[in-house]
Parts: C-alpha cells; sequence; structure tokens
C-alpha cells in the first residue's frame, strides 16, 4: 500500500496524501490538534495543527495543507507515542 496518492477534494488537487494506521487524535496545552500514529510501514508520525478533522470518513488536513487518510478505527502507536512525547517536550 503507497502512503502517497493522488487526487482532488472540493475542486482542489492535492499531491500526495498521507496515510496513518493506529491513529489517535491528540491535543496540546493551547487547545491545538493534531493525529499521532504510524504510517503503513510502522514508521511514527506525527502531524502539524490539524486544520479539518473528520473521524466518520476517516480525514484530516493541516493548516500548510497536508492531507491525512486515516486507516481503519483508532488506535495506538508506539513509535507515533514516542514521536507525540518528543513533540511536547520540544514545544
Amino acid at each position: 500500500m503507497s502512503t502517497e496518492r493522488s487526487g482532488k477534494r472540493g475542486g482542489d488537487t492535492f499531491e500526495r496524501t498521507v496515510e496513518l494506521i493506529d491513529w489517535t487524535l491528540k491535543e496540546d496545552t493551547e487547545g491545538k490538534r493534531y493525529l499521532v500514529g504510524a504510517r503503513p510501514n510502522g514508521t511514527g508520525h506525527v502531524s502539524a495543527q490539524l486544520n479539518e478533522f473528520y473521524p466518520d470518513i476517516y480525514f484530516g488536513s493541516t493548516q500548510s495543507g497536508q492531507i491525512y487518510g486515516l486507516i481503519g478505527p483508532p488506535g495506538r502507536s508506539s513509535s507515533g507515542e514516542d514521536l507525540w512525547a518528543a513533540f511536547k517536550s520540544a514545544n
């Protein structure tokens, strides 16, 4: 399964969709929301701040325009959680 796809959403063309498995929604102390999970190859990932999040259609996007396709139900990725902990410490 590829972690990059091309397509269109709402008339806008996007070049990449990052797919996440074992994903969860996290919120920082300022109320900013992020997706934390793993890419299909198992590599942990933390998104930039979310702009849109629609769990019912497994979709999210960041303020920078990155599109996220969420695979399967929410879960827990140990590699994603490790990155989240590092992200929180740095910010």
